[in-house]
C-alpha cells in the first residue's frame, strides 16, 4: 500500500442557475488515506433550488512529495 495525501482546494456549492453562492473552504486542506471530513448544507439553506450542486476540487500531490511505502 502506497500512502498518499490528497489536497483539496476547493468545496462550492452551486444554485440551479450555475452561480456560486456559498465557497466552503477558507484555505486547502489535506486528508491522508481513508480520511474523510464533512460540508454540511442547512436543510433550510434555500439558495440552491432543486438543482443545486456542489463541487470540489483537488489535486495530486506536488511532484517533491514522496509517498512512503507500507506492507
Amino acid at each position: 500500500m502506497i500512502d498518499t495525501l490528497d489536497y483539496y482546494n476547493s468545496g462550492d456549492y452551486y444554485n440551479s442557475g450555475g452561480d456560486r453562492v456559498i465557497a466552503y473552504l477558507d484555505q486547502p486542506i489535506q486528508l491522508g488515506p481513508l480520511a474523510s471530513t464533512e460540508v454540511l448544507v442547512d436543510r433550510t439553506n434555500v439558495t440552491g433550488g432543486g438543482g443545486a450542486n456542489c463541487i470540489v476540487h483537488g489535486n495530486l500531490p506536488p511532484p517533491s512529495a514522496t509517498p512512503s511505502s507500507k506492507w
